[in-house]
């Protein structure tokens, strides 16, 4: 950001200064005052040249408004067209000064304005070629005068903006302009660092917690009620397995007995949904039978069957 700077003032060296955040708008304005008085100045003088020029511009127009033909037995055709392009080219040209705004403050604003007033002279200088060439046959005097008001308003807008230019005001403004930006990432950046730190201070706390808990855990591991609870899982996974193969045993059970229990239920009738029951869900069944009644219907099957 300061590079600039040092192309805007006059020494060969400058000397390193140290400037607090919150000095650095009033450093900046100090420094370039100078060089904003001194443009004001020359502003100042161009504008009123400008404005002495407008004005001397439209006397002029009142001039051609009012000049009169030398020849005044020219066809009233002839007459005629020079009276119609007398008063569009009049028109055109005030037009064209009333767009000439001299009051713009901001510097920027006012260079930009020099950079379009040569695109806006090259548009009025097309759209008013046919009216001034006709214009120049009867009446040159008047009509020169103007276009020499035009082209003197041409150059003093060229000094202007060599003016502007030289003085690198654009560049001034859009430092200053990056002046509150400037101040606000330097702010977040000491916020983020503060919450930067914050963060490996509470990165350092986890990691001590974490060595603190690896530690009782290895010592939980060599404790008696941790051999007890592995010992207890590693008896529930045994039991669990047995169960499992009870349970297949039961099944496996129950099919070969599906077909006689349901020969069976035909005959015993008081015991027909029980047995029913064991044949569609033998295990839950029998879990519910909390009397074994099923006990009591193998025996009856048995009788049966012998």
């Amino acid at each position: 950001m300061f590079r600039f700077l040092k192309n805007i003032f006059t020494k060969k060296e400058i000397e390193k200064e140290e400037i607090a955040l919150n000095e650095l708008e009033n450093w900046f304005n100090e420094k370039t005052n100078a060089v904003f008085n001194d443009l004001s100045k020359k502003i100042e003088s161009m504008k009123l040249n400008i404005n002495h020029e407008i004005q001397k511009c439209y006397e002029n127009i009142e001039e051609l408004k009012k000049g009169e033909l030398k020849n005044p037995k020219i066809p009233i055709r002839a007459k005629q067209a020079m009276e119609g392009n007398r008063d569009a080219y009049i028109k055109r040209i005030k037009i064209f000064l009333n767009n000439i705004d001299l009051d713009i403050k901001a510097h920027g604003a006012l260079a930009d304005f020099c950079d379009n007033f040569s695109k806006e002279l090259d548009t009025l200088a097309k759209s008013t070629m046919k009216s001034y060439q006709i214009l120049q046959e009867f009446l040159a005097n008047e009509s020169s005068n103007i276009a020499m008001n035009i082209r003197n308003l041409d150059n003093s807008m060229k000094e202007l903006k060599s003016i502007m230019k030289n003085s690198k005001i654009k560049n001034i403004e859009n430092l200053k302009n990056q002046i509150p930006d400037l101040k606000n990432q330097i702010n977040n950046k000491g916020s983020l660092q503060e919450e930067l730190n914050n963060k490996n201070n509470n990165a350092e706390d986890f990691k001590k917690s974490k060595t603190n808990l690896e530690g009782e855990i290895k010592t939980f591991e060599k404790s008696d009620e941790y051999i007890n609870f592995k010992n207890l899982l590693n008896k529930k996974y045994s039991t669990e397995k047995e169960i499992e193969e009870h349970k297949d045993t039961l099944l496996h059970s129950f099919s070969i007995l599906e077909k006689a229990f349901k020969k069976f239920s035909r005959i015993v009738f008081e015991d027909e949904r029980l047995v029913k029951k064991y044949i569609e869900r033998p295990i839950k069944t029998l879990i519910e039978d909390k009397e074994l009644v099923i006990m009591k219907i193998l025996g009856n099957l048995e009788k049966n069957l012998s």
